[in-house]
C-alpha cells in the first residue's frame, strides 16, 4: 500500500498524502493493536519497516528525520499507537 503513496506524491499535495495514509494504512495498525502490540520487537519490526516506508513518502523537505517526519505529520508510531490504545482502555475500564 506504500506504494500508492510512493506514487501519488508526485501528482498531488501534502494533505492529500496524510488522507491518503489514514484512509489506507493507519486502520490496518491500529486494528486489535491492543491484542498484537505487546509481540516481540521481530513480530512487530515488519510493520514498523512498513510504515516508516509509508512515511518516508510524507515528508517535505530531503533533510527531514523520520522522526521528524512523524511529529510533522502528528502520526504515532505503531508503539506509541498501542500505548495509546491501552492508555485509552485501561481509562474506560
Amino acid at each position: 500500500m506504500w506504494d500508492i503513496i510512493k506514487k501519488l506524491r508526485h501528482y498531488t499535495t501534502q494533505p492529500v498524502l496524510k488522507a491518503v495514509y489514514n484512509a489506507l494504512i493507519y486502520p490496518y495498525l491500529k486494528y486489535a493493536v491492543l491484542n498484537w502490540g505487546r509481540a516481540s520487537k521481530t513480530t512487530i519490526q515488519p510493520l514498523e519497516n512498513l510504515q516508516n516506508k509509508a512515511v518516508k513518502f510524507l515528508k517535505t523537505s530531503n533533510k527531514a528525520t523520520l522522526d521528524e517526519i512523524y511529529i510533522q505529520n502528528n502520526i504515532l508510531t505503531i508503539n506509541n499507537l498501542f500505548k495509546m490504545s491501552a492508555g485509552k482502555f485501561m481509562h474506560s475500564s
